[in-house]
């Protein structure tokens, strides 16, 4: 009896490996479709859980209270966003190419029900849900019962400068960037937003050679601080009123930006909901368009070349004396830009390049 019991173990863990075997061939093979399964099945398989167990406070204790834990990383997180001073703002010229037009707006009836339809079935139905609870596979899957009610909300949403409390709500999931685990400032906010609103967003945002020849080049790499959290909304509005925007468009971004709020999900646990004063909301649709209409002013109040991509900036220049007397003044521009649209550069990941033949002398820049 003993011998069959046993023999039958060894057959019963033979199928287990077998069928696990199987099962981690079928999850390799899907993940190109929905990598989130095969992560989903690594994570499961680790012996030590990655969550955040302990957290400093403001005193220097450490707390292992789950609630607590989310109320000061959300706290963390809103301490990030900039503050504008009250009162009449000052006059800030923007320069722009006058090829663009000069008045940009949108016609609600332009949001036609195929345009909804064809944006719900194209939805990726693994994505998370917002605050709302609104999730992509259902929508995507009752796309033709959504459309027209949908349809209608965006219209409605357009007309009126008026959103929903849950399109202006986001879930926070802290991510952990490096340094000391306990210390809530080491840990960064991914944001997760309403899938319809980002559909509304979606409906709205179509409106929207020195190395070969053996110069030396010098490439100054700088990279704002906090970029999408620290956009103030009254400075990026005054600059889309200059680029042209107005009527019903301007008054939808301008009710998108205001009142929004945040709060921290972790797992079960969830804090209090916190105002948020600035930031284009990121994970929603539109805010890399917004970063760039707040920054695109930057490169035409500098003499040399500028590359802008999402909130990294480089400024080249040749490595001659008068040049380098240029590219240091570009510098000191960039500075005051910065104060004067409350977008600061983080300092500490200010680079320099010296793209060089082995002759050149480097020239020390300052900002």
């Amino acid at each position: 009896m003993c011998k069959e019991y046993k023999l039958t173990c060894k057959l019963v863990e033979k199928e287990i490996k077998i069928a696990r075997l199987g099962y981690e061939n079928y999850l390799v093979k899907r993940s190109k479709l929905n990598p989130k399964l095969l992560y989903k099945y690594l994570n499961s398989q680790q012996l030590v859980k990655e969550s955040i167990r302990a957290l400093k406070t403001a005193n220097g204790n450490l707390t292992q209270e789950p609630r607590e834990i989310a109320i000061l990383l959300n706290k963390c997180f809103q301490d990030i966003f900039v503050s504008e001073k009250e009162g009449k703002l000052s006059h800030f010229t923007v320069e722009f190419n006058e090829n663009h037009s000069k008045y940009v707006d949108l016609d609600p009836n332009d949001i036609s029900y195929e345009m909804t339809l064809d944006k719900l079935k194209n939805l990726n139905q693994n994505k998370a849900c917002g605050p709302d609870s609104m999730h992509p596979f259902l929508l995507k899957n009752c796309a033709e019962a959504f459309a027209i009610p949908l349809t209608l909300i965006i219209r409605a949403s357009l007309t009126n400068s008026q959103l929903s409390v849950q399109f202006k709500s986001a879930n926070e999931t802290p991510l952990f960037k490096k340094g000391d685990k306990t210390l809530p400032c080491n840990y960064r906010p991914v944001s997760l937003t309403s899938i319809p609103c980002k559909i509304m967003e979606k409906s709205i945002d179509y409106i929207s050679s020195g190395l070969d020849i053996g110069i030396p080049v010098d490439v100054i790499l700088l990279d704002f601080a906090k970029a999408f959290n620290t956009v103030p909304h009254r400075r990026l509005l005054a600059k889309l009123k200059t680029y042209g925007f107005d009527g019903l468009l301007f008054k939808w971004i301008a009710a998108f930006l205001e009142n929004r709020r945040q709060r921290v999900v972790q797992g079960e646990i969830i804090s209090d909901w916190v105002k948020i004063f600035s930031s284009v909301p990121q994970g929603s649709v539109i805010a890399a368009l917004l970063f760039v209409l707040c920054i695109n002013d930057l490169p035409k109040k500098l003499l040399n070349v500028t590359k802008l991509y999402a909130d990294d900036t480089k400024v080249l220049s040749l490595s001659l004396e008068l040049c380098a007397t240029n590219l240091q003044n570009d510098l000191d521009t960039v500075y005051k830009w910065s104060q004067t649209w409350l977008l600061l550069f983080n300092i500490p990941k200010y680079t320099f390049w010296l793209c060089i033949m082995a002759t050149i002398t480097k020239t020390i820049y300052i900002i």
